[in-house]
């Protein structure tokens, strides 16, 4: 099985807020998937706001009420704000 490098929605909210800066992404909460092994490694996110950060994914509260977070320079950042994600090269 290949390694899922990219949610599903990458590439259509990519070119969304290319083509549509500063707009709100339409379809919050978002339930997007996190990556499997994602140990120590670096994504690009792209949250609800259309800003896209730099992000790891944060298991500390997973089984908790909270789940997986994901950790910016900015915060926690919960799941249902993520519209995608993408490995960071």
């Amino acid at each position: 099985m290949a390694e899922i490098t990219q949610s599903e929605e990458w590439s259509d909210v990519l070119k969304f807020i290319e083509q549509q800066p500063q707009t709100r992404i339409p379809g919050f909460p978002f339930s997007v998937p996190f990556p499997r092994l994602y140990g120590g490694r670096k994504y690009e996110i792209i949250l609800v706001s259309g800003q896209k950060l730099l992000a790891t994914v944060n298991s500390s509260r997973e089984f908790s009420s909270e789940g997986l977070e994901w950790d910016t320079t900015e915060g926690r950042k919960a799941r249902s704000a993520v519209a995608a994600w993408k490995l960071h090269s």
